[in-house]
Order: C-alpha cells, then structure tokens, then sequence
C-alpha cells in the first residue's frame, strides 16, 4: 500500500468512535447501502451518522478559513434543511456556514454585520476578537438556530461575553442570551 500524502485525512480507532462499535446489523446495512463518497464522509467523520434532534439544528461543521487553505479536502457544515448557507463567519480558522436570518433575529452586531455586506456578492464576516473563540461562537450559532444550550460553570463565562460582544440583548429578542447566561451565573455559579 502506498503511502498516503502528509495532508490525508486519517480515521479514528474504533474505540475512539462515537458509533456504537461493532456496528449493528441495522446501521451496517444502511452503510453498505449508501454512495461511496458517504461511506468515506461516514469513516472520516463518525459523528455524522448521529442524527440531528431537531431539523433546524445547524450541523456546524467546520472548514479552514479560505486563507489558510491545504490540500486537503475538508467538510463544510451547512443546517440539516438542505438549504445553502448565504452568510460565512470567520472565527479563527474556523468557517461556519450559516444563514442570515437566524442570526439577524438574535444578534444587533450581527445584523450591522450583515447590512454592511448586503452589498457584496459573498456576506463575510470576521469574528477575531470574539471571547471564548471558534468553541463559544459555535454554541452562539446553536443558540441563533433555537437550539437548547447547555450551560456550565466552564462555558457560562464565555457564552456571557460572546453575547455581550454580540448584542444579544432583550431589545433583540425576548429571553436573549445575555439574559440566559446571567441567570445561570447568577442562581448557580455565584449563589455558591
């Protein structure tokens, strides 16, 4: 066997997995019988054979951002409803694809953000001072998506910032995520 290039991806050992391992004989069939490019999409990225619990939650997969592209063929997350992403945020070398509306209906700054690239053919926006990085942005979109967050004394801080730095305020809309995390702060992190 030829070696592969220093770039190519390398799957996971079994017991690393977070698929059930040995495969049972129902999620075996349904991988014999889809195409090629998903078994291979499937062997590289395990996690993708989870289903979403929600069909708005975003499937954020992460990509290099096209600066610091490789070689390397990489996943794109776009959301679980099949329809194309219309706005990149850029956080780090992380890529999210997303959608306008979601965030417009949660964010003031992402709003601004996206107004001011209206008129450009690709809407762009850079996040590089954003606290918590690509890790708090991620649960910021999952939040703009409706999806449930869960909060923990370890990511309670950053989600408080990140919202702050994003104008996630009541003006927005109701039970923002500023307000959100302060509760959480408030009744469990410092009532202790």
């Amino acid at each position: 066997m030829a070696p592969s290039p220093s770039w190519w991806p390398t799957p996971l050992p079994p017991w690393s997995s977070p698929l059930p391992w040995p495969p049972s004989a129902p999620s075996l069939a349904v991988l014999m019988a889809a195409p090629l490019h998903a078994k291979l999409a499937l062997l590289l990225c395990p996690a993708l054979a989870h289903p979403s619990p929600s069909p708005w939650l975003p499937l954020l997969w992460f990509s290099p951002s096209p600066s610091r592209a490789r070689p390397c063929p990489k996943f794109s997350r776009f959301c679980t409803t099949g329809l194309p992403s219309d706005v990149t945020v850029e956080v780090g070398d992380m890529s999210f694809h997303l959608h306008k509306f979601p965030l417009h209906s949660k964010s003031a700054f992402l709003e601004r953000s996206i107004e001011e690239n209206s008129d450009q053919e690709e809407c762009i926006i850079k996040l590089n001072d954003i606290p918590g990085g690509a890790k708090s942005f991620e649960l910021v979109a999952r939040f703009c998506y409706g999806v449930k967050i869960e909060f923990s004394p370890a990511n309670a801080v950053y989600l408080r910032c990140s919202s702050k730095h994003l104008e996630m305020t009541e003006k927005v809309a109701e039970e923002n995520l500023i307000a959100q995390s302060e509760m959480f702060l408030n009744q469990v992190v410092l009532c202790n």
